[in-house]
Order: structure tokens, then sequence, then C-alpha cells
């Protein structure tokens, strides 16, 4: 198989305002940016796809986070087997994090609109302080002269999906090291557990699509974030949609498809809570 021939690239450049969790995972709630970031078994259950999003969070603060992220995932095998990565990287005041993963997925076919995906990825997430960033008083202090600490993680998820021709489900269990002892259960890079449900219900013959989604997170801390989204495109050229997510996050999504390979879209998140 030709893999330039089924692997329709995907550029989006996404720039947002939402909350953030620092030295961690990105919380996308777009619809835009691919759910193979946090669910492995996603690799390659399509024809594949690329996304590139640069996201700006606290827009007009100095020192603000600012993301830049790449994914890429593809089938092979004759659509059997999938691989693909992810990377992002993160600069949020002092603070420069990096994450990386690698995913594997098997995909059983049912019939040509059912599928099973089950996956696996491993993963690499480092942060650091960049001490010459920081006002200080004591310049001559040990802390500053090139003593950087870095703060490292290797770890592996889980994931499953089923898909139709009218909704795609999944779950997936991410960070799960240190349930096998691979990492400190005490790390700032814990495990959480996600889920999601899209909808695709076509519309006015087919030309058009309307796709509710829900996603669930639920992190080890205990606590748990719920997003519900609804989309519209428009002879699949035009996307338009919104979402709320728990905590007061309202977003707006828009998105042109310029092409049959190439979609550019713009998402904006805004706190409407305390």
């Amino acid at each position: 198989m030709d893999v330039k021939n089924f692997l329709p690239i995907v550029i989006l450049f996404a720039s947002l305002v939402q909350l953030g969790y620092s030295q961690d995972v990105p919380v996308y709630s777009q619809k835009l940016t691919n759910s193979f970031l946090y669910n492995p078994s996603v690799a390659g259950n399509t024809l594949g796809s690329a996304t590139l999003s640069y996201r700006q969070q606290w827009a007009g603060v100095e020192g603000s986070p600012r993301t830049l992220f790449f994914s890429i995932h593809t089938p092979f095998a004759k659509h059997r087997f999938g691989t693909g990565f992810n990377v992002y990287q993160e600069k949020s005041g002092v603070t420069d994090n990096l994450f990386a993963s690698g995913a594997f997925a098997y995909h059983l076919r049912f019939t040509d609109d059912n599928m099973l995906s089950m996956g696996v990825s491993v993963e690499y997430l480092n942060t650091k302080i960049d001490y010459m960033a920081v006002d200080v008083i004591d310049g001559n202090d040990d802390l500053l002269n090139g003593n950087q600490p870095n703060a490292n993680a290797v770890d592996f998820s889980f994931g499953l999906n089923y898909s139709s021709k009218y909704f795609k489900v999944g779950a997936s269990a991410n960070r799960l090291g240190s349930l096998v002892g691979l990492s400190d259960s005490t790390s700032q890079f814990s495990q959480f557990y996600s889920g999601f449900l899209n909808l695709t219900l076509p519309l006015a013959g087919e030309r058009d699509l309307l796709e509710p989604i829900v996603y669930l997170r639920k992190f080890a801390n205990g606590t748990h974030q719920i997003d519900g989204g609804l989309y519209y495109t428009y002879k699949n050229v035009l996307t338009l949609g919104g979402s709320y997510r728990t905590g007061g996050a309202i977003g707006l999504t828009a998105a042109v498809r310029i092409n049959k390979n190439l979609l550019i879209g713009y998402s904006r998140e805004i706190l409407s809570g305390d």
C-alpha cells in the first residue's frame, strides 16, 4: 500500500484561549484537534491524518502558556494496523514542558462500517525550570548556577474504540506506569481516564453533517471534566460549532476545508466561571 495515496493531510492552525494544566497533557475540548492525543486506538482507524496546532492561553497576559502541537497517524497492512506519534512543547512562564508519544493499534473490522480498535502508546514527559528567566534577589545562589532541575517520566496508555457509520465511542486509561511500578505514583504526571461519544447525523440527503460530541475526563485526584459540543458541517466545506466544559469554559469553532486533504480552523475559549 502506498501511504501517500491514503494519507489525507489535515493541517490545523488553532489559536485559542483555554484553561490548561501545567506540566501535563494539554486539555483540548475542540473537535478539530484529533483525539489520538488521548486514545492510542485511534491510530490508523481512518485514512490517517496530520494535525498541526498552535495554542495561546490567557491572551494578553505576559508569560502566558503557549503550546505547539504536532500529531500524525496512518494505517498499514490493509488497514489492519495503525501507528503514529504525538509531540507537543509548552512554554509557560519559567517552565518548559515536552511530551512525546508513539502508538500502535490493531483494528478488527466486522463490516465496511463497523470496526473495533485497540491500541497502546509509550510516552515520554519532561518538565524543567529556566532559572535564567526568574527575577532573583541573590544572583549567586547555587540553584542558579546551571543546576536546573528536570522532571522526567516514561509511561504508557491503553485505549479502545468502536466506530460505525453513525457513531464512535471510545475510552482510554492514561499514565498507567504507576500501577506496574514504572513510575512513581506521586509523580506530577498523574494517571487519568477519558472517554468520548461522537454521533454522526447526516442531513440534507447526507450533504451536511450534524455532530454532537461528549468527552469525559477523570483525574487521579478525583476531579473530573465533562465537555459537550455540537458541530455542523455544510457540504463538507464549512464547519461551525460550540462547546461547554465544566468550570465555565465556552468554546467557539470555525473551520474551512480548502481541498480534499486540507482543513484550516480557529477556536477560541472564554472562561465564564469564577
